[in-house]
């Protein structure tokens, strides 16, 4: 039953080497990759700086160019001006002197042309319309100008008219909207009574607009911002629904009453809608509101009858609310209507812009026209008129004929100068348009890069130090090395350890995150982040613990192959799509050799299948490659190896990947050296994304192939994005200068190019993302379903290696039993019928100390995906503990708690009847939760106090009527948190209610069976899957229930007994598979496993056989095996399993024995007994059964009645029962059946043959006594505490079996096994078998699936040597801690001491974590402990204080010698102090070992494993086992507080000491459960009776010891007895022992949990003859006498030390057996 999940890794030297090598190649790779990167990133970003100090320098240099370009023109101004004056005057000069000048001539000729064109204006249409200027010309462009401003001024006119008449319109259309809502609207609108969704819609999007128009508050947390946060409940009814929906379906009561409160008064909601200032327009919070719910002008589409909103959802109009209502349509009218009214005053308010904007247009045209024509601009001057405003005041009269050679000379040196100054301006504007082309290439290159430039600069400035990168490494190393065959969790803790270390030596924290899906994960760091997104397109589970897994799987640091565990099968189907990979299994040896050479030959990947461990090693290819994996995985070029004896030429890339399905812990070390060993299994939320996956594509192909395609286009743009970015490094990296067109032309290209690449990844993810959300929108529950069942059939499989299930098995199971129940009903009601149905299947696959673990398990996880499971709640169910949430006055196990936790004081004991305890866990349940506060304030006033009695005594306080009138308002889970704090007894029950009100929702008739059906079996089977049958011990039941099943579905069945593993064997379950195949029947292969070559065969066999077969098959392979024989993995995930073993329960082994009896046995006799007698054996049966678990009332030995017993009784009972039948019709004459002939026979014969012991057969004889009677005489059993009732229909002749089995089936509340059944009292010792297992089991499952599980990682944070041997967690009690030793668990005082500083960093040897280190804290799961922060060296010093140290050897034998050594009491003596002197010499001896240890601070390899075990126990306050093994079975057990073990040893020193002082003839009274070995002592009572009476009466007769109980006081004797001896110290164990003057014992059930004390006792050796002897059965009246057994201690149960005397005036001897009385000489 040891279940626990510590991860225990085989390591060696070799794992070390592995390490440093896996630390070296990834550091050299990551080191290299980092320095390229950086290099870069620096000289891309120094490249980008200069370019940008580039362009500002060419800025600079552009605006001098300018300027010098502004100056040279002005100088060429000067100049032309110059230059025209001077050659005017010249010309002047020479018309003067009547000389030609060509100047003069072009002057003429285009005066000539001006004229005829003004001549020739009036033929030109266009030329008419133009306006003559005050100059005498006709400017024709300025003109066009002008009366286009005008047509422009014109026609905005025209729109503003249009638009503000549509305005008008608007506003009196909502003006009148308003004007109908009166007070007689909003009144119509509150009476309505059941109104559709619709209505809720509408007016509280009203709502919503009115108190936004009156607070201005706009909400902005969470959902869409349009929509307010305290009207998003309905408002959100019309995103999922359309209109339609909305109007049909109804609005719930309360929303529709919260509405109508909202609405309140109608004068009040009048006020509000007058004070809606809608006329200037709404804001955007309110027209995104009204836009979102209704159908407006802008969201409405002429081409669709029924406009949609942005989510796809239909909008609701005015026409769809008058069906609604016709108040609620003016509502909605109203409210379009100013939706309207705002779109138009947008358009309005434009339009009077656009007009004042070509009035301004025309008045600066008109202005500019003016200002030209003052400054007389040469552009609109005749050139007539420019010559002569150029000569007019020259003073031409003053030149002379002599000035003209001058002129000449000057116009010729301006002409010069002119030229000079024309070609400088011609090259400065050529430097202009280069220098601008270069500033306009850089800036757009410096803009497109911008953004990039900062995410290089960030990530440069984040660049990992060496330190750093260092420090990744090594986590990353040891991840990949020491990690990969641990589960997630144990990997986090060690991640963690690994990276303390390294900043305790100096290293900076690494920066690697291990346990999230993040940027700057493992896998992140071992791969390329698109290669980890790629792993969503694979068939694999998208999880962080299965993205490090394929990191390790693909990572070739470590320079070794990969041994893969798949527990679930995943991976074959991953290999699969890989191209680069051939698949093989390693049964197939030709094959394997085939594909070994090839994919050696090709350089490919070789993945073999389905291999076991512990033969691989005979498989020489494959160890042949494993011995050369170092040498193949760093050839670079084709070199030839010798594998298999043949020379095979390898080329680079060959890789090798060995799957198995082994258990993690079986895979020999020698492999484990020299592999890479991976655990590959997946989370639950990965579970859960694959499962998706193929019910997409089974189901609705279509769109899984639409998401893949997207999670492909991801892909693809992260492939395209990270190549991008890096071809714009290297073009950064090579270009030293980006000036030239030709780069920044490539740069611009590849920056376009990557802005393109993010928004198609934005929009391939939001698109996905959609389709995610549309996918999971009606199937979301049925998938959280799927997913949860199948994790917890996953997580089952870690309590027995049977229960393994392949991934794609199971899940196709379930998408079958989906298929089965179909897709028309509803997805609620298809996830119930699923879960339902599924939850029974696997279910039957369980043995039965298992099934209620997994119905239990399944049952909480589906409530907490429903949110009706809050925190600790579920961790409180399992198993009761303190919590630190709140301080409750009065609590006794008080966690410490915050400073700032409540403080609530609920008093004492409300109710004299409450035990303390019962209040104690009402308290306790108080400390975590909140909701019961207000219970237990009102606990005595609310007049409830017989309620809160049948709660805390009832006979089933946990049926449900009483339940549900604890409160309303509290889940049921809680409800039966309060029930388990009251009556932990019946937690079992509670567990079972909580399950069928669980998975019954839906189902109202779910029963909580554990009868195999093997029709649903069948059903649910495929031809390919065999059904395997488990069984415990009990092989002759299978072969009966398959052909009874057979026989119901008319097939026919052929059985097989398979006894060994020879070839003949295996040849004839071959060949009888394939006649079953061929001729289709069922074949049974009855214990397979006994053929060992045929459970490797038979999966493949079974696939090739039944090829060819339909699914309307009849033909079924069923096969048997013993459940403690090993099957393989492969053999277990394609079958399905059924346990077909007599079940545990008290319930179910009834109803499986009355299925069991065949049908001529139960028409086998009409008396009406024979009925009730079947149901009376198989009650004895299951209780005799049963009473085995019951700890610590079992029996004494351990039998194994079975399915043959039962049917030799009930046989030997219908031979009886016949025979009296049959006498009758023959003239016999009539007898009653002997009852006591058949009580005789089960005692005796069936069922006592195996009881060796006396008290086990007094116990077999009340059992039997009280189950076999007369039917007449006794319809009822007496049970204390309660009636059973026999199911009525068992007093009916003639019954039908099937009515029988149902009748029993029926049975509400269903039969638990519980103390009172089998006729005891139940204490908080009491252990009832497999329920008592229940939540210690789901107490190591919930450690790994719980989200709060936080591993403790207190062992690798320390600083001294007492802190490194107290860094393990306590280990998990036991069973249930000892009541006792908790009680005097409180009392103990805490010293505790500041931790020490300055002590020496313990050696790395020291730091391997070893099994006791890699645990994960249960604390949360199981009853706490108090922690003790004392350093280890003051405990041990301590305890050395209190441990006595022993007797000196002269003074032993002195006192031994005056009791006589010789003597017998003498050689018990020295045996005694013998045994004391060794324990205490050997607990002496390891505390101080230890305080020497940690004296030298030795640690590590210096220390055995069990002085570290011994610490780690003593830091934790337990008893170290190697001391409780020294003293042995008279030592009390481990789970006893330290200082109560220590206080015992050293009281039993002392007392031991006293006897030895005194000596025999002195001592008044004897503590026998002192003494080692109490039997000694009574044997030497016995011998000197017996020599007594020898020497009296010269006979021998053989003496028996007979215990009295005494009224005296143990401390008022002072003298011994006469005769015998007085002895105290003794426990009663079953009922209460009440003192009373009669010394009589009443049948009263036990008041603590520890064991009743007994009063002083006297011991006597009597005759045999003369001993009392118990009352026989038939004994009419008392006083009645039993013996009960009496026993060194619990552990020590098989020896009988002697029997104690009970007299009773009324209780019979059989209900003292019953009651399992039975006295124990210590209190454990």
């Amino acid at each position: 039953n040891d279940i626990s999940d510590i991860d225990s890794p085989f390591v060696c030297p070799e794992t070390y080497h592995r390490f440093l090598l896996c630390f070296s190649n990834l550091f050299k790779e990551k080191y290299l990759n980092a320095t390229k990167l950086k290099e870069k990133l620096s000289i891309a970003l120094s490249t980008l700086s200069r370019t940008q100090s580039e362009a500002d320098a060419i800025e600079d240099t552009l605006k001098a160019v300018r300027l010098q370009q502004k100056e040279t023109g002005d100088k060429m101004m000067k100049l032309f001006t110059s230059l025209t004056t001077k050659t005017n005057q010249l010309e002047r000069i020479k018309a003067n002197l009547g000389q030609q000048s060509s100047v003069l001539s072009a002057i003429r000729v285009l005066q000539e042309q001006e004229r005829k064109l003004l001549a020739e204006d009036h033929d030109d249409d266009h030329l008419l319309s133009l306006v003559q200027d005050s100059t005498g010309r006709k400017n024709s462009r300025y003109e066009h100008s002008v009366l286009k401003a005008k047509a422009d001024i014109a026609e905005a006119e025209q729109r503003e008219v249009k638009v503000k008449e549509d305005l008008s319109k608007a506003k009196e259309q909502a003006q009148q909207c308003e004007s109908k809502i009166d007070r007689n609207t909003i009144d119509q609108i509150k009476s309505l009574i059941n109104p559709p969704a619709l209505v809720g819609v509408i007016m509280e999007m009203m709502l919503t607009l009115l108190r936004h128009n009156s607070t201005g508050d706009v909400p902005t947390d969470g959902g869409d911002d349009s929509i307010s946060s305290h009207h998003s409940s309905i408002l959100m009814l019309q995103k999922k629904k359309s209109a339609s929906t909305l109007q049909s379906s109804k609005l719930e009561k309360e929303q529709w009453q919260s509405i109508q409160l909202a609405i309140g008064d109608s004068q009040k909601f009048l006020d509000l809608l007058d004070a809606f200032k809608w006329e200037n327009g709404l804001d955007a919070f309110s027209i995104n509101l009204i836009e979102s719910m209704l159908v407006t002008s802008h969201n409405s589409n002429q081409l669709q009858e029924s406009p949609t909103n942005a989510v796809g959802t239909a909008h609701i109009s005015v026409n769809t609310a008058r069906y609604a209502s016709e108040a609620v349509s003016i509502m909605c009218a109203y409210t379009i209507a100013i939706a309207e009214y705002h779109y138009l005053i947008e358009p309005c308010q434009h339009a009077s812009e656009h007009v004042l904007q070509c009035v301004d247009a025309l008045r600066k045209l008109q202005h500019s026209a003016k200002s030209s024509s003052n400054a007389g601009d040469i552009e609109f001057v005749p050139i007539n008129h420019r010559f002569l405003s150029a000569t007019a005041a020259d003073g031409i009269d003053e030149l002379s004929e002599l000035d003209e050679e001058e002129l000449r000379g000057e116009i010729e040196s301006v002409e010069i100068e002119y030229d000079r100054l024309v070609i400088k301006k011609h090259k400065l504007g050529l430097e202009c348009s280069n220098l601008a082309e270069k500033l306009k290439l850089a800036k757009q290159l410096l803009g497109r890069l911008g953004l990039k430039r900062q995410t290089w600069e960030t990530q440069l400035e984040r660049f990992a130090t060496t330190e750093v990168l260092a420090s990744n490494c090594i986590l990353a190393a040891s991840f990949t090395v020491y990690c990969a065959p641990l589960k997630s969790y144990s990997r986090l803790i060690l991640s963690k350890a690994i990276s303390h270390m390294c900043s305790v030596n100096g290293l900076p924290q690494a920066s690697i995150a291990l346990d999230e899906q993040k940027e700057n994960s493992y896998a992140c760091f071992m791969m390329e982040g698109p290669d980890v997104y790629h792993l969503n397109v694979e068939s694999l589970p998208i999880d962080s613990t299965c993205e490090q897994n394929v990191s390790i799987i693909t990572q070739q640091y470590t320079k070794c192959w990969s041994l893969i565990v798949d527990p679930l099968d995943l991976l074959p189907f991953w290999f699969r799509n890989k191209k680069n990979a051939e698949i093989v299994c390693i049964k197939d040896r030709a094959l394997l050799s085939k594909k070994l050479e090839a994919c050696l030959t090709a350089g490919q990947c070789l993945v073999v299948t389905e291999v076991y461990t512990h033969s691989l090693m005979r498989v020489a290819p494959v160890m042949d490659l494993i011995r050369n994996a170092q040498k193949l995985a760093t050839i670079k070029s084709p070199c030839k190896l010798q594998i298999d004896g043949k020379e095979i030429e390898c080329k680079p890339g060959f890789r090798l990947f060995l799957i198995t399905s082994d258990n993690m812990s079986t895979i020999p070390d020698l492999l484990v050296s020299v592999l890479t060993v991976v655990l590959f299994y997946p989370e639950k939320k990965g579970i859960k994304d694959l499962m998706l996956n193929l019910f997409l594509q089974k189901f609705y192909p279509k769109v899984y192939s639409e998401r893949m395609k997207l999670k492909e286009s991801v892909f693809d743009q992260l492939v395209s994005l990270r190549q991008l970015e890096a071809d714009m490094l290297q073009v950064l990296f090579k270009e030293k200068h980006l000036d030239e067109s030709r780069v920044a032309k490539s740069l611009g290209n590849l920056s376009s190019a990557f802005d393109d690449g993010i928004e198609i990844l934005v929009r391939s993810k939001e698109q996905l993302q959609v389709a995610n959300e549309i996918t999971l929108s009606g199937i979301k529950c049925l998938m959280n379903k799927m997913a949860t069942i199948l994790n917890d059939v996953f997580i089952m499989a870690r309590l027995s290696p049977l229960y393994a299930c392949g991934f794609r098995q199971t899940a196709s199971l379930l998408l079958t039993i989906y298929e089965q129940i179909g897709r028309s009903s509803q997805s609620e009601d298809i996830a119930a019928g699923l879960t339902v149905i599924a939850h029974h299947h696997f279910f039957q696959g369980y043995f039965e100390s298992d099934k209620l673990v997994f119905s239990l398990l399944l049952a909480l996880e589906l409530e907490a995906i429903e949110g009706r499971v809050f925190k600790n709640e579920r961790e409180f169910f399992i198993s009761p503990f303190p919590g630190n949430k709140y301080v409750i006055r009065g609590l006794t196990h008080q966690q410490c708690s915050s400073e700032n936790a409540p403080v609530f004081n609920f008093g004492k004991r409300p109710f004299d009847w409450m035990t303390e305890e019962q209040w104690q866990s009402l308290l306790m349940l108080a400390s975590h939760f909140s909701w019961i506060h207000d219970l237990l304030d009102k606990i005595n006033k609310d007049n409830k106090e017989t309620f809160w009695r049948t709660l805390s005594e009832g006979l089933a306080p946990e049926t449900l009527p009483i339940i549900d009138s604890l409160s309303d308002k509290l889940t049921f889970l809680q409800k039966l948190l309060v029930l388990r704090a009251l009556r932990p007894e019946r937690a079992a029950q509670s567990a079972m209610l909580f399950i069928t009100n669980v998975l019954g929702k839906k189902k109202k008739k779910f029963i909580y069976n554990t009868l195999v059906d093997f029709s649903a079996v069948f059903k649910i089977s495929r031809v390919y899957s065999p059904i395997l049958l488990l069984f415990r011990g009990d092989p002759d039941i299978v072969v009966p229930l398959v052909q009874q099943t057979a026989s119901k579905k008319h097939v026919h069945l052929e059985v097989l007994y398979l006894t060994d593993s020879d070839s003949m064997e295996l040849n004839m379950a071959i060949s009888a598979v394939r006649n079953a195949v061929k001729q289709e029947y069922w074949l049974l292969l009855h214990n397979v496993s006994y053929c060992k070559p045929l459970l490797e065969e038979l999966p493949l066999l079974l696939m090739t056989a039944s090829g060819k077969l339909s699914e309307e098959t009849t033909f079924r392979l069923l096969i048997s095996s013993p459940s403690d024989h090993c099957l393989p993995t492969r053999l277990l995930h394609c079958c399905t399993k059924v346990v077909v073993d007599s079940p545990m329960s008290i319930h179910s082994s009834v109803m499986h024995s009355l299925t069991c009896v065949p049908l001529e046995v139960v028409r086998s006799s009409n008396r009406v007994e024979w009925l009730p007698l079947l149901h009376s054996v198989a009650m004895m049966h299951a209780s005799l059964r049963l009473r085995g678990q019951v700890c610590p009332y079992s029996w004494s030995n351990g039998y194994h009645w079975n399915y043959n017993h039962f049917m030799d009784a009930v046989r030997f009972a219908g031979k009886d029962f016949s025979g009296v039948d049959a006498m009758v019709p023959h003239g016999g004459t009539a007898r009653l059946p002997s009852w006591a002939g058949l009580r005789c026979m089960i005692t005796q014969v069936w069922y006592g043959g195996q009881v060796v012991n006396e008290d086990d057969a007094t116990l077999l004889a009340a059992i039997t006594e009280q189950w076999t009677y007369p039917i007449m005489s006794r319809k009822d059993l007496d049970i204390v505490r309660g009636r059973y009732h026999m199911p009525l229909v068992f007093l009916a002749p003639h019954t039908r079996l099937s009515n029988l089995v149902q009748a029993v089936e029926m049975m509400c509340p269903p039969l638990v096994l519980t103390a009172e059944v089998l006729g005891m009292f139940y204490t908080a010792k009491m252990k009832l078998g497999i329920e008592d297992l229940l939540f210690s089991k789901l107490t190591s499952l919930f450690m790994l699936i719980s989200k709060r599980t936080s591993p403790s990682l207190t062992g690798f944070m320390f600083h001294s040597a007492d802190q490194l041997i107290s860094s393990s967690p306590m280990p998990p009690l036991s069973g249930r801690a000892s009541h006792y030793a908790q009680s005097q668990m409180s009392a103990k005082s805490e010293r505790t001491t500041p931790l020490g500083h300055g002590a020496t960093t313990p050696p790395l040897s020291s730091l391997h974590p070893t099994n006791s280190q890699i645990t994960s804290s249960s604390t949360s799961l199981t009853v706490s402990r108090p922690t003790n922060d004392v350093p280890l060296s003051y405990t041990i010093e301590k305890l050395l204080e209190k441990l006595p140290t022993g007797w000196k050897k002269d003074h032993l034998n002195e006192k031994l010698k005056k009791l006589g050594i010789q003597t017998p009491f003498g050689v018990f003596m020295a045996s005694e102090t013998s045994q004391m002197l060794d324990c205490l010499r050997h607990i002496r001896s390891s505390l101080q070992d230890l305080q020497r240890i940690l004296i030298d601070d030795s640690l590590g390899d210096q220390t055995t494993p069990e002085l570290l075990e011994t610490a780690r126990r003593l830091m934790q306050q337990i008893v170290p086992a190697h001391w409780v093994t020294a003293v042995g079975p008279s030592a009390p057990p481990d789970n006893y507080p330290l200082h109560l073990w220590i206080k015992t040893m050293v009281q039993r020193y002392y007392y031991i000491e006293k006897v030895l002082n005194l000596g025999r003839e002195k001592v008044p009274a004897y503590w026998l459960g002192a003494f080692f070995n109490p039997l000694i002592l009574l044997c030497i009572l016995k011998q000197d009776a017996m020599t007594r009476n020898v020497q009296k009466t010269g006979n021998f007769e053989p003496f028996t010891l007979k215990v009295d109980f005494t009224n005296r006081e143990k401390e008022h004797i002072r003298d011994p007895p006469a005769e015998g001896i007085f002895a105290y110290g003794l426990f009663m164990w079953g009922c209460e022992w009440e003192k009373n003057a009669s010394l009589e014992l009443h049948d009263s059930p036990p008041k603590s949990p520890i064991p009743s004390p007994l009063p002083l006792t006297h011991v006597t050796a009597v005759p045999l003859s003369e001993a009392p002897c118990t009352s026989p059965v038939d004994q009419p009246k008392g006083p009645y006498l039993y013996l009960c057994p009496c026993y060194g201690s619990i552990r020590e149960k098989g020896q009988i030390l002697m029997h104690v005397t009970i007299n009773s005036i009324e209780v019979v001897p059989n209900r003292w057996a019953l009651r399992g009385l039975f006295c124990t000489m210590r209190p454990f």
